[in-house]
């Protein structure tokens, strides 16, 4: 929090942003929008207070300042703050697009198709694209078939999917309680989570962010504090930030994060073959929240030891951002896609470990050949 320890303007963050990376404008850098955010706390004369927090909000929330700051300072974190006491409309909007998404996504999915893509405004083009990659694409044909031996001590288990697998792609959460059933886990109904709340706090809804998390660790105390297994990045991100909210003493903090488990973590004993669809260079991109330690690509790597990671930092989601940011988003998108085209000559097969990013790199897939290039979750290609 800039406010309290001070941003030095040392500048460590500033190549560790993907907005500035890819615009190369000193604005949009984290240090920059540190100042910018704390010169609107403190009403300086002749500064719009909502005009610095929008220009501070061309940020993706990916925490990677966070990462190269030696005061541990975050822009998500100060932006997030700022939103909350300066609300715009389309965050709002973006809440009850999160709260009313069970319903009203595959209804934008059907819709789309509808709208006459030639004809929208830019913005309203780029916003169908992202609601025709809610459609689920047709089912993958599997690159890897999996042999899993039973754990050797049963551990009881819970699965968050988190919002876009639980309500647009169903066959992620087939898939990870399948693997779970094939360790031999006890699997335990997930049916009283909601939402991890993450995006929520990103559009500075922080008490629906807190309601969130209270809800989920209400039903996990409930099941008996199993292992909370997840297979998105976002999610994993977001709920280990429960413990720093200051909702749980220190040993409920302490089961908690122990608790969150990425599922690629259970799979390092399982043997893995190749079929005949796996591409030859198979790529990944590898989601910002996943920080300097991705366990989804070191466990792919280890079976697709052809795989190569693309060189881009962000594929641009940035939850809230993509609402307010449409064409700063849009760019991003198509940055991340170049930087895995040149790992991959040709046409492009990639997987992620994230939902948001499947439906964000998806929306922007542009086309080699005639065919769109391909990004999915690993999930969609484990028989």
């Amino acid at each position: 929090m800039a406010e309290q320890r001070g941003c030095t303007q040392c500048g460590a963050c500033v190549n560790a942003c993907p907005v500035f990376r890819h615009t190369r404008r000193e604005e949009y850098s984290p240090k920059a929008k540190q100042g910018v955010l704390a010169f609107a706390d403190k009403g300086e004369p002749g500064l719009d207070p909502k005009k610095c927090v929008a220009l501070a909000g061309r940020c993706v929330c990916c925490e990677r300042c966070l990462l190269a700051c030696p005061r541990n300072l975050s822009v998500p974190e100060a932006l997030s703050k700022a939103r909350q006491r300066r609300p715009r409309l389309g965050q709002y909007f973006w809440r009850e697009w999160i709260r009313r998404g069970a319903v009203a996504w595959p209804l934008a999915a059907k819709a789309a198709p509808l709208a006459p893509g030639v004809l929208l405004p830019e913005r309203l083009r780029i916003l169908r694209a992202s609601a025709l990659a809610m459609t689920p694409p047709p089912r993958a044909k599997p690159w890897l078939t999996l042999e899993v031996s039973r754990m050797s001590k049963r551990l009881k288990t819970v699965i968050f999917g988190g919002c876009t697998a639980t309500r647009l792609r169903p066959v992620w959460m087939k898939a990870a309680d399948g693997i779970l059933e094939k360790l031999g886990t006890e699997r335990c109904s997930a049916s009283g989570f909601t939402c991890c709340g993450g995006t929520y706090a990103h559009a500075g809804m922080l008490e629906s962010s807190r309601e969130a998390a209270k809800i989920n660790l209400a039903w996990w105390r409930g099941l008996g504090k199993p292992a909370v297994v997840v297979f998105c990045a976002s999610c994993v991100h977001s709920l280990r930030r429960y413990a720093q909210m200051g909702i749980m003493d220190r040993l409920d903090a302490r089961e908690w994060l122990n608790a969150v488990t990425p599922l690629s973590t259970l799979l390092g004993g399982a043997k893995a073959t190749l079929t005949n669809n796996a591409p030859s260079v198979p790529v990944y991109h590898s989601p910002c929240h996943w920080g300097d330690s991705d366990p989804d690509f070191v466990w792919l790597k280890s079976v697709l030891p052809e795989m190569v990671k693309g060189v881009s930092l962000c594929c641009g989601f940035g939850g809230v951002m993509k609402l307010l940011e449409p064409l700063l988003s849009a760019d991003l998108a198509s940055a991340c896609w170049k930087g895995m085209e040149d790992g991959s000559p040709g046409h492009v097969s990639a997987l992620t470990g994230c939902g948001g990013c499947v439906l964000q790199l998806a929306a922007h897939a542009p086309e080699h050949g005639g065919k769109a290039h391909e990004i999915r979750h690993w999930l969609d290609c484990i028989a």
